[in-house]
């Protein structure tokens, strides 16, 4: 958003059923997205990746021609369904960059966590640069041997200077007598729990965080309701679901 809100440049949204429906075309139904890297030695799925990408050059020949594109952007560097159209776009000439998203993870957990997708890839980044938002996460994908100095960097939170120059007039307003504000960024029963297999949102809502989410959302709504003088406002992550769980 921040990149595309400059107005210098044109945006093409690939769906993301476009690309795992193409995925799946290709690639065997019993296996997870965790499980389908894009380096594996296995016989199979090495077919499966020569097949697919045979068909995405034809495919992305014609695309990025007819629609004149100069640049692939990928959000995730261990994103199954981007991995293959990066990879395929840098042999047909067009870069392939990918601006991580994930800027938390500088906890030792969490380190793992980006050190395990790197071993579970199984090779190099594919790709002309990967941007990280710290040098944690940079120093990390460079000691997993995953991506070379000279294509990936940090460069910070972008999305975050907007926020950062309107802090002065925030602080004004909030001076000026605005009911004080409290945010709650909520969170799934899974998080964190995916290499446990706990999916984010599991059928048992007892499973994984389920009893915390409840509890914290609870209490949540109960200080809002005793607490008029302020406004509370919860913050999920996506819609759909996540927004229906809240309301239950």
């Amino acid at each position: 958003d921040v990149v595309s809100d400059t107005g210098h440049f044109n945006f093409l949204l690939a769906p993301l059923n476009w690309q795992t429906g193409l995925f799946s075309l290709f690639y065997p139904s019993d296996q997870t997205n965790h499980q389908l890297a894009h380096h594996r030695d296995e016989p199979k799925l090495k077919a499966c990746q020569e097949n697919y990408r045979a068909f995405l050059a034809v495919f992305l020949t014609k695309l990025i021609s007819f629609r004149k594109i100069d640049c692939i952007i990928g959000a995730n560097y261990w994103y199954h369904q981007d991995i293959h159209w990066g990879a395929v776009a840098e042999k047909l000439g067009t870069p392939y960059v990918v601006f991580f998203k994930e800027g938390f993870r500088i906890q030792k957990p969490d380190q793992q966590l980006v050190i395990k997708q790197c071993e579970r890839l199984g090779g190099k980044f594919e790709g002309r640069f990967l941007a990280t938002q710290n040098e944690v996460i940079r120093n990390l994908l460079l000691s997993c041997n995953y991506v070379d100095e000279d294509n990936c960097g940090s460069i910070g939170v972008p999305r975050m200077d907007n926020f950062v120059a309107k802090l002065p007039a925030i602080q004004k307003t909030v001076l000026a007598g605005a009911k004080p504000l409290v945010t709650l960024f909520s969170f799934n029963p899974g998080i964190g729990l995916l290499e446990k297999g706990v999916a984010p949102w599991p059928e048992n809502e007892n499973q994984g965080w389920g009893q915390l989410f409840e509890e914290v959302h609870t209490t949540f709504v109960g200080l809002a309701v005793a607490h008029p003088e302020a406004e509370f406002i919860t913050k999920p992550k996506w819609g759909g679901k996540w927004l229906e769980r809240i309301a239950e």
